[in-house]
């Protein structure tokens, strides 16, 4: 039911270790002058002071690594990024004609199992050129990352040339 407003304490904490990467959480005990309590529990939070990191990022799949793709097709990525300390939280991606731009895909939340992201897609514009992603992640303190791939996805179209660049392999 409703109660009566809370009360807001600052709390302070002596000859007490947090380890980084567990969760700890605050119980606490409020008496009322008529000897009333009640328990309280805050949620978990986490020591961590350090972002979360990429530590690899693929166009196509592992087994179908792509530098290009032919126009009309998707954009595929896979990658895993860390965080030693609390634990990956969450992640977007973007998609942009240029290193850092979201102008074809904004962020866009992707699901992950422990940092790492499987089948990511996204379409692209049918006009042939060089797409970049970026990835933008938290942990679960909350504290964010943003990562620029720094190689960008070409989308070419064969059809309108005599053939495919010899240096370049599509999917």
């Amino acid at each position: 039911g409703a109660g009566a407003p809370g009360l807001a304490v600052a709390l302070r904490a002596f000859n007490v270790t947090f380890l980084p990467g567990l969760p700890h959480t605050v119980a606490l005990r409020a008496t009322n002058p008529a000897g009333l309590s009640r328990f309280g529990r805050s949620a978990p939070f986490y020591l961590d002071t350090t972002p979360p990191v990429v530590m690899w990022f693929l166009f196509g799949t592992a087994a179908a690594q792509a530098t290009c793709v032919l126009r009309g097709e998707e954009l595929r990525a896979e990658w895993a990024f860390r965080d030693a300390e609390s634990g990956p939280e969450a992640c977007q991606w973007g998609v942009g004609t240029s290193l850092g731009a979201q102008d074809v895909l904004a962020y866009t939340p992707v699901s992950h199992e422990a940092g790492y992201v499987s089948g990511a897609r996204a379409a692209l514009p049918p006009a042939p050129g060089q797409y970049y992603v970026s990835l933008l992640m938290t942990n679960r303190a909350g504290l964010a990352a943003v990562y620029h791939v720094p190689q960008p996805l070409t989308v070419v179209s064969c059809a309108e040339g005599p053939a495919c660049p010899a240096d370049v392999k599509c999917l």
